[in-house]
């Protein structure tokens, strides 16, 4: 192929379950279309009943859980104190801070398996000087996965070539469109731009690398199986909303009433039934259908809900020790599943910085941001944590305030079974 608009075979072959994480992820309007039609359904009943659906994110609270239990505490910067990257810490892409931009990584790295950071650079120009040149900052780029093409990897972990979609504006007088074009970087420092397959841009860098990092172990996410019970879970939920809306209203049903053109009787609310055979005389109800489906449903929906929460909550578990089978389910070995993902964003970026540096003209960088290792408050007991977790995962308090406790360390105080009861109720109508 004589141009990068292409994914490669590595992307085309985790292209769906980093769809699908990604559509539950970001919420009812990319998921809708994970609902299954049913087999006769036509496409306006399919229509009304994806608007009729509610989606319960259980892959969003659980990536961002990730997210705020890491981070409840500030990045150390300490030792990038009199450094080249302290003028530029409250805008490390320009315009986030490193402690804002760390966060999205997280979120891009469990949601995804792995991320990417670009270290990148505006480029000397010839109205400009090369000490003005110099002093130009240099930033980082938080490349989603999702938006990767193609790429060529060295044996040490490094780049030969990595291509990534970026979007573009096309001014055209009266209004702004936006379109997408690929960004080609090669080892030998150059930087290709290509839209609609013609090669539009070369830019030349000063560096002799690719300067992106990939940040992360995982080419499926761990999230991925989750993304699937949650997926379940809005099927079923929207069954059990079509069944309360077709089946829960009475339908008018006629015995022999005949009209001569065997037509059903219609007694103006909604279509009747004609059931010659079925009684000795004619006759009139309002039948009810019974709840059994209902109720099949909602042990499904139950136990999806149940696996999720018990999901959720073995991220939390740091320091609990898991069975081999649980071990090899989370893929985090001996290590706590946040401490998993705070060692691999704290060493992308601290390559990133590395990168940086050379950039300002500066060899063997060694200075490093530090991640906060403390993700539960230090109030908390190890059996206090257990019983909170506990509490979350049989419905007697809400996520919401599993994290809160976790991260405030705050405490609650006894509850009766009144109580309890009362909070279950609250739960189920929330």
């Amino acid at each position: 192929m004589d141009n990068p608009n292409f994914d490669s075979e590595y992307v085309k072959q985790h292209k769906a379950s980093l769809s699908l994480v990604n559509d539950f992820y970001s919420g009812f309007d990319t998921s809708v279309g994970h609902i299954k039609q049913y087999n006769r359904e036509n496409k306006k009943s399919y229509g009304d009943r994806q608007e009729l659906s509610r989606l319960t994110n259980y892959t969003r609270d659980a990536v961002d859980t990730i997210r705020d239990m890491i981070f409840r505490r500030s990045l150390d910067l300490s030792d990038l104190d009199g450094t080249f990257a302290e003028p530029f810490l409250n805008t490390i892409n320009l315009k986030d801070s490193l402690d804002e931009f760390m966060k999205e990584l997280c979120v891009n790295v469990a949601r995804d398996g792995h991320s990417y950071i670009l270290v990148d650079k505006a480029p000397y120009n010839e109205v400009m000087t090369k000490a003005d040149s110099d002093k130009l900052q240099p930033y980082l780029v938080n490349i989603n996965r999702s938006s990767v093409r193609n790429f060529k990897e060295n044996t040490d972990g490094t780049y030969a070539m990595f291509t990534y979609d970026e979007a573009y504006t096309i001014d055209d007088g009266y209004a702004e469109t936006t379109a997408i074009q690929q960004r080609v970087y090669l080892n030998d420092g150059s930087i290709e731009v290509w839209r609609e397959s013609e090669l539009h841009n070369i830019i030349e860098t000063e560096l002799n690398q690719v300067p992106v990092i990939k940040v992360g172990t995982k080419d499926i996410s761990e999230f991925y199986d989750l993304a699937i019970i949650n997926r379940n879970h809005l099927n079923l939920k929207s069954e059990q909303r079509n069944y309360a809306r077709i089946g829960a209203a009475p339908i008018p049903v006629t015995y022999q009433a005949q009209t001569g053109d065997e037509k059903v009787v219609t007694f103006g609310i909604s279509d009747g039934l004609n059931f010659q055979h079925s009684r000795s005389e004619s006759g009139f109800e309002w039948v009810e259908l019974e709840g059994k489906n209902n109720e099949l449903l909602k042990s499904l929906i139950d136990d999806d809900e149940a696996d999720m929460k018990e999901f959720i909550a073995t991220l939390i578990q740091s320091d609990v020790q898991r069975t081999a089978k649980e071990a090899n389910l989370m893929n985090a070995g001996n290590e706590s599943t946040l401490n998993h993902y705070a060692n691999q964003i704290e060493k992308g970026v601290n390559k990133a910085l590395k990168i940086m540096a050379v950039y300002q003209g500066i060899q063997n960088f060694d200075k490093q941001v530090k991640v906060n290792r403390d993700f539960v408050d230090t109030k908390l007991t190890p059996e206090e944590v257990q019983k909170y977790l506990e509490m979350f995962t049989q419905s007697i308090i809400s996520y919401e305030k599993l994290i809160s406790i976790l991260i405030k360390g705050e405490t609650l105080d006894p509850m009766s079974k009144e109580e309890i009861a009362t909070e279950k109720e609250l739960l189920i109508i929330e």
